[in-house]
C-alpha cells in the first residue's frame, strides 16, 4: 500500500456525497468535512479508495495545488510517497522522509502538524527536498502526522505554488482528515490481517492435506514454494535440499530469471544461505546488494541478474538437522518483516515434514527393495547350488552358473580357470544382450590379457582376494587393455561396475568369476560383493569336489591298472622260475639246458627282488621314511657300477653304450647306493625303449656349481603330451593288454624323488616320437667333506672257517638256503625251526652268532631274543643276534634294533652280504 497510484477525480459515493474544489472558509468548513469524510471511511474497506479520497478532499478543502500521503515502509523509520493529487516534478517518487528531516520529519518527531511558507529558501530543509520543490515552484507546505495507537504510520501533505500559505483553519481540517486516514489505515490493516489469516489458514490446510495425501516430495515442495510466494509477497522463491553426493542445491524455483541454480552448491559460511547453514537461524537483509554477508562472486551475480533488493532465508529441518533452505526475495525495497519470517518458518516446518515423510518412505522402499534383493540373491545362490550339485562336469556347470548370473546378478559374466602349467583358460562368457556376447568374447579371444598385471583377473588369481570396482572409469579400462584395439572393445561394452571373486578351495585358487554391470544405472555395492564371494566359494567347492571325484576315478583306474600290471609282472618271473624248477626236478635236462634253466631262475628271481624293492621304496617315499646314507663320493665310479649292471641287457639287444665321463667333475655328497639306483633306472629305461642296434650315451660333466649327468638314447622318444607325466608315480604311457613294454611305472618316480632328496633336479626332453629321449640329472657339488663309512658287505664273501652260527627260522626253504650259504663259506651251522628248538640248541652247543626270523608261529623272534638274553650264566647276553626277516620297512628295522637285535637284515639277501654280516658279528663276539 505504499505504492498507490494518484487519483485525479473525487469519487462518487453511494449516498451521492462528494467533495468539490473550493468551498467555504476553514472555520465554516469543519462541519461539512466531518460529515462528508466519514461516509467513505465507514462505507469502504478498500484502503486505496479511502486514502485517495482523503488526498483529494484535503486538496479541495485546503485549496491547495497538491496533496499527497506518505506511508511508513514496513517497520522501518522511513516513509515513501503513496497517494497524491496534483502535478509533481520528476524525482518525487524517490523521496524518502525520515524523522527530523524537513517539514514532514518535524511533524513525525513532534506528532504535531508542521508548515512553512518559504520552503525553497529554508536552509534547514535538506537540499534534495528543496530541489524537488523548486522544480514545481512549491513554496508553502504543510505536513500532518497520521497516528495509529501512538505510532506515526504516515504523513498528509498539502502544498501551494503561489504566495498563499496555510492557515490554522487549514491545519485543523488537515488534522481531522489525518485522523480519518488513521482510522482508514487501521481498519484496512485489520481487514488485511483478517484476510491474510484466512488465506494463511486456507494455505496451511491445503498443505496439510497435501502432506497427508501425497508422498511426492517434489509436488509438496512446489506447493510450499507457491505458498511462500503468496503469503510472504515474495517475487523470487527458491527451495534447496541435499542432492546425494553433490551437497545442497536449489531444486524448486519460482519467479527466477537467472540460470545455473542447478550447479550452485550451497556451502556453510558462504553467502546468505551459507550463513543459515552455519548458524542454523533465519537470515534477513533489507539491502541484499550492500549486505556484507553476500557472496561476492556467485551471490552478487544472482542478485544483479534477478534484481533482488531484499531477501530472507529460513532453514528446513528434519530430525534435528538442516536438510534444506527456503530462499525468498523481493525486487522492491520493502524488507521482510518478523511476520514474514514466522510465516516462512511455518512453511519450512511443513517442508521438513515432507522431507521426513519422503525419507521414511524412501527408507521403507529401500528396506522393501533390500528384502526383495536379499530374497533374489538367496534364490539365486540356491539355484546356483542346485546347478553345481547336479553335475560333475566342471565346464558345463560353470557355463550354467554364468547363464544364471545374467541378468540376476550381472549384465556380463565370465569364468576363468587355472589349468595345467598355470595357464588361464576362459570357460564361459555370457552377456545379457546376445547380440553383444560376441563382442565380450572377442575381448579375450583376440587380444588375451596381461598375466602379470597388478589388477583384474591376474591379480585375483595371484592374491586370492576379490577385486571390487563400484564405478569403472576410463583409467580402469586403459589399465586392463593390452592394445588400443582391446581398449576400444572394452569401451564399447559400456562397463559401469565390476566384481571379480576368486574360486578358492583348500588353500588353492582354482579360477575366478567376473561379474560386470554395463549400460545400466546399476552399481555394485557391498551386499553384491558378499553374494559374489558366496557364489565364488560355492563354485570353488563344486569345482574342487568335481576334481577330487575325477582324481578318485583316475586313482581308482590307476589302482586297477596297477594291480593288473603288478599281477602280470609278478606272475611272469614266477612262471619262469616255477616251470624251470619243475623241469629240473624231473631230471631230463642236458647240461646246457640245465645251465640255461638256472640262469633263468636266477634272473627272474632277481627281477622279483628288484620289483619288491621298488615297491618298498615307493612305500617309503609316500610315508616319508626314505633314508639316505650320505657321505662324500665320486660320481664316476657310481656311474660305472650302474653301467656294468646294465651291460648284459644292452648286449642282449646289441645296443652301443657310449660314455663321456669327465674325471675332473667334482665330488658330491650323497648316498652311492641310491644314486646308483637312479642311474640304473635311467639306463634300464633307455635299454627298454631303445630298439635293437640303437645307441645309449652317458655323459658326466661339471656345470658351474652342479654336476650334470645326461642319459640319451635313440629310442622311441616321448610325445609332447607325455613329457609332463613321465616322473609321475604309477604312470605309464603304454597301458592295457597290448602294451609293448613291461614295468610298473614307478622307476622314474623313484628317480625324481631320490634326485630331489639329494638337492638336485631331473628333467626329460624329446623332440617327439621316434627321435629318442634325454634325461638330465643335476646334482649340487659338495661344499664340505663328510667322514666316509665302510660298506657293510664286501664284494666277495668272507671266509667263515670255524664260526659257529645258529639259524632260527620256521620256514624250511629259507632255513635250508641260509644254512647252505653259510656252510659254503666254511661256517658251522645249526638250524632250528622254532624259538623253543633254538633255545635248546643254543643251550646244548652254544654259537658265535645267531640269525633269527621275526615272525614265527607260537613264539616270535622278539620272545626268543628276550629268553636268550635271560640265560645264565650270561652266555646269552654276550652272543650277537641279527634279525633276518622279510619285514624290511624302516619302522620294523627300528623296532628290531630297539628290542636288542644287533643288526637288521631284510630278506632276500645276497650270499656275500649274509656272510659279511656274520663275519662282522663274529668279530664283535
Amino acid at each position: 500500500m505504499t505504492d498507490g497510484t494518484s487519483r485525479a477525480d473525487a469519487p462518487d459515493w453511494p449516498d451521492g456525497g462528494s467533495v468539490a474544489p473550493g468551498g467555504p472558509e476553514a472555520a465554516g468548513a469543519a462541519k461539512p468535512v466531518r460529515g462528508e469524510v466519514t461516509v467513505p471511511v465507514a462505507s469502504s474497506l478498500d484502503l486505496d479508495v479511502v486514502l485517495a479520497w482523503i488526498a483529494q478532499t484535503a486538496q479541495a478543502l485546503c485549496r491547495s495545488d497538491t496533496a499527497s500521503i506518505f506511508l511508513r515502509v514496513g517497520d522501518s523509520d522511513e516513509m515513501a510517497p503513496g497517494y497524491r493529487v496534483g502535478s509533481f516534478p520528476p524525482g518525487y517518487e524517490s523521496l524518502r522522509v525520515r524523522p527530523g528531516r524537513g517539514v514532514g520529519g518535524r511533524a513525525w518527531l513532534t506528532r504535531r502538524p508542521a508548515r512553512t511558507d518559504r520552503y525553497v529558501g529554508d536552509e534547514t530543509i535538506p537540499a534534495e527536498y528543496r530541489d524537488v520543490a523548486r522544480q514545481s515552484g512549491t513554496e508553502a507546505i504543510m505536513a500532518v502526522p497520521i497516528v495509529i495507537a501512538g505510532r506515526v504510520e504516515g504523513l498528509l501533505y498539502v502544498g501551494n505554488r503561489g504566495p498563499r500559505g496555510f492557515t490554522d483553519a487549514d491545519e485543523a481540517v488537515a488534522e481531522r482528515l489525518a485522523r480519518q486516514a488513521a482510522i482508514a489505515l487501521e481498519n484496512a490493516a485489520l481487514f488485511a490481517r483478517e484476510q491474510r489469516l484466512r488465506a494463511v489458514a486456507e494455505v496451511m490446510a491445503a498443505l496439510a492435506t497435501e502432506l497427508n495425501a501425497s508422498l511426492d516430495l517434489g509436488r509438496v515442495l512446489q506447493r510450499v514454494a507457491e505458498a511462500a510466494r503468496d503469503l510472504c509477497e515474495a517475487d523470487v522463491v527458491r527451495i534447496a535440499l541435499h542432492d546425494g553426493d553433490r551437497g545442497m542445491v536449489y531444486r524448486w524455483l519460482l519467479g527466477t530469471r537467472a540460470t545455473g541454480y542447478d550447479r550452485l552448491v550451497l556451502e556453510p559460511g558462504r553467502g546468505f544461505a551459507g550463513r543459515v547453514l552455519e548458524t542454523g537461524r533465519p537470515y534477513r537483509t533489507a539491502d541484499a546488494a550492500a549486505d556484507p554477508a553476500v557472496d561476492p562472486e556467485r551471490g552478487r551475480y544472482f542478485i544483479e541478474t534477478e534484481g533482488v533488493r531484499t531477501a530472507m532465508v529460513v532453514p528446513i529441518r528434519s530430525h534435528g538437522r538442516i536438510t534444506g533452505l527456503i530462499y525468498l526475495a523481493r525486487r522492491t525495497p520493502r524488507p521482510f518483516t518478523d511476520d514474514d519470517e514466522r510465516m516462512a518458518s511455518r512453511l519450512a516446518d511443513y517442508a521438513g515434514v515432507a522431507v521426513r515423510n519422503a525419507e521414511s518412505f524412501a527408507r521403507e522402499q529401500a528396506a522393501r527393495a533390500e528384502a526383495e534383493s536379499t530374497e533374489r540373491r538367496a534364490s539365486f545362490l540356491a539355484q546356483a547350488s542346485v546347478l553345481m550339485a547336479s553335475s560333475l562336469d566342471i565346464e558345463a556347470t560353470l557355463q550354467s552358473v554364468a547363464r544364471l548370473a545374467v541378468p540376476h546378478l550381472a549384465d556380463i559374466c565370465a569364468v576363468d580357470m587355472v589349468v595345467e602349467r598355470g595357464e588361464i583358460r576362459r570357460l564361459a562368457v555370457v552377456h545379457a544382450d546376445p547380440a553383444r556376447e560376441k563382442l565380450a568374447r572377442e575381448v579375450r579371444e583376440r587380444h588375451g590379457f596381461n598375466r602379470t598385471a597388478q589388477h583384474g583377473v591376474p591379480e585375483v588369481l595371484r592374491t586370492g582376494r576379490p577385486a571390487f570396482v563400484p564405478r569403472v572409469t576410463d583409467e580402469h579400462l586403459r589399465a586392463a587393455a593390452t592394445s588400443d584395439e582391446q581398449l576400444r572393445l572394452l569401451r564399447a561394452l559400456g562397463m559401469t561396475s565390476w566384481i571379480i571373486v576368486p574360486l578358492a578351495a583348500r588353500g588353492r585358487v582354482l579360477g575366478a568369476i567376473t561379474l560386470v554391470m554395463a549400460d545400466s544405472c546399476r552399481r555394485y555395492g557391498l551386499a553384491d560383493l558378499a553374494v559374489a564371494e558366496d557364489l565364488g566359494r560355492r563354485a570353488a567347492i563344486a569345482i574342487d569336489n568335481a576334481q577330487l571325484y575325477q582324481q578318485a576315478q583316475t586313482a581308482n583306474r590307476a589302482k586297477d591298472e596297477f594291480l593288473a600290471t603288478l599281477s602280470h609282472e609278478l606272475r611272469t618271473p614266477i612262471n619262469a622260475i616255477y616251470g624251470w624248477a619243475r623241469m629240473l626236478r624231473a631230471g631230463h635236462l642236458d647240461a646246457p639246458t640245465t645251465a640255461r634253466a638256472l640262469e633263468a631262475i636266477e634272473r627272474n628271481a632277481q627281477a622279483q627282488v628288484q620289483l619288491i624293492e621298488d615297491l618298498l621304496d615307493v612305500s617309503r617315499i609316500i610315508s616319508g621314511k626314505m633314508r639316505l646314507a650320505i657321505r662324500p663320493i665320486e660320481l664316476a665310479p657310481v656311474l660305472e657300477a650302474a653301467l656294468d649292471a646294465v651291460r648284459p641287457a644292452a648286449a642282449a639287444k646289441e645296443l652301443r653304450l657310449q660314455t663321456a665321463l669327465d674325471p675332473r667333475a667334482a665330488s658330491i655328497v650323497g648316498d652311492p647306493d641310491r644314486l646308483q639306483q637312479v642311474f640304473w633306472n635311467l639306463l634300464m629305461n633307455a635299454v627298454k625303449f631303445t630298439p635293437k642296434g640303437g645307441r645309449i650315451q652317458v655323459t658326466l660333466r661339471r656345470v658351474n656349481s652342479h654336476v650334470e649327468i645326461a642319459v640319451s638314447d635313440t629310442g622311441i622318444g616321448l610325445a609332447p603330451d607325455v613329457l609332463p607325466h613321465v616322473f609321475e608315480r604309477l604312470w605309464q604311457g603304454d597301458r592295457g593288454t597290448t602294451r609293448s613294454h613291461g614295468g610298473l611305472g614307478i622307476g622314474l618316480a623313484l628317480v625324481r624323488h631320490l634326485v630331489e632328496s639329494h638337492g638336485g633336479t631331473v628333467h626329460a626332453a624329446s623332440e617327439g616320437p621316434g627321435t629318442g629321449a634325454t634325461f638330465v640329472v643335476r646334482l649340487p657339488i659338495a661344499v664340505a667333506s663328510l667322514p666316509a663309512e665302510p660298506p657293510l658287505a664286501a664284494a666277495d664273501a668272507p671266509v667263515l672257517h670255524g664260526v659257529s652260527v645258529l639259524v632260527v627260522d620256521d620256514d624250511p626253504d629259507s632255513r635250508d638256503l641260509v644254512r647252505a650259504m653259510l656252510a659254503q663259506a666254511g661256517a658251522i651251522v645249526h638250524a632250528a625251526g622254532s624259538a623253543a628248538d633254538g633255545l635248546t640248541l643254543f643251550t646244548a652247543a652254544g654259537a658265535d652268532v645267531v640269525l633269527c626270523d621275526i615272525e614265527m608261529p607260537g613264539e616270535d623272534g622278539y620272545s626268543f631274543l628276550h629268553r636268550l638274553r635271560a640265560l645264565a650264566p650270561g652266555a646269552g647276553r654276550r652272543v650277537p643276534v641279527a634279525a633276518l626277516t622279510a619285514y624290511s620297512g624302516v619302522r620294523e628295522r627300528i623296532r628290531a634294533l630297539e628290542a636288542g637285535f644287533d643288526m637288521h637284515v631284510p630278506k632276500p639277501v645276497e650270499p656275500a652280504e649274509l656272510c659279511a654280516v656274520v663275519a662282522r658279528l663274529a668279530r664283535r663276539a
